[in-house]
């Protein structure tokens, strides 16, 4: 079962362009839904938290300084057997299956990424708008003045993150953006959780999520038939 969600598509200049339907291949059905939905937590710590670097450490008896004599003979001195002061039984020896400097990794298979990323979108879907002319507008030009009274022009709140979605990496776009607060620019073959979850608002271009539908569902337009 496929989920359609209508996206508001504006041009440039604030002129209402209807509705842009996107089929998302998602089962929505009540229980396949509720049994995906955790897939979005499990995605976010597996690719945003993996590699973590655990840095405690302690030393094994073989690492323990000292205890190449042993500290007493084995009998007749009325104590209990020895053989290093380094044992774990000492104090200041090894200890015994303590902590070692590591890294954690964690993988997940590519269909429950795509899956993770899909739910995200169904999720965010009434915070997304498709500008048609953006990239058009930034061709010869990359000025941070335009980019941000076309933000003001469009509703936006710049108070809140605005993630930007390209087809590909616009030059222009990116020295346009980096000096308006709140904003990030990534591209449609590049998603990832952490930039779509903090975000308030989503800007797509229509070739974005045609990009998004080949690298994520698998669908393949004229275009890329044509290349």
């Amino acid at each position: 079962m496929n989920k359609i969600i209508n996206i508001k598509q504006l041009n440039w200049n604030n002129e209402n362009r209807g509705i842009y339907p996107f089929k998302l291949k998602i089962n929505t059905s009540a229980t396949e839904y509720s049994n995906s939905i955790y897939l979005l937590h499990r995605a976010f710590v597996i690719r945003h938290l993996k590699y973590r670097t655990i840095n405690a450490s302690t030393k094994t008896r073989a690492e323990v300084s000292g205890g190449g004599k042993k500290p007493w003979k084995q009998k007749k001195t009325g104590r209990a057997r020895a053989g290093s002061i380094r044992s774990p039984l000492w104090k200041g020896g090894g200890v015994v299956f303590g902590p070692k400097p590591r890294v954690i990794e964690k993988k997940i298979n590519r269909k429950e990424w795509n899956l993770a990323l899909k739910l995200c979108l169904l999720k965010k879907s009434d915070r997304m708008i498709i500008i048609e002319d953006l990239v058009q507008n930034f061709e010869m030009q990359y000025k941070t003045k335009v980019l941000y009274h076309a933000l003001k022009k469009w509703n936006i709140n710049l108070e809140k993150k605005i993630l930007i979605i390209l087809e590909k990496s616009n030059h222009n776009i990116l020295l346009s953006s980096r000096n308006i607060k709140n904003i990030e620019v990534i591209n449609a073959n590049n998603l990832n959780l952490k930039a779509l979850l903090s975000a308030y608002t989503i800007i797509l271009t229509p070739n974005a999520l045609e990009v998004i539908d080949q690298t994520y569902q698998g669908n393949v337009y004229e275009k890329a038939n044509s290349n």
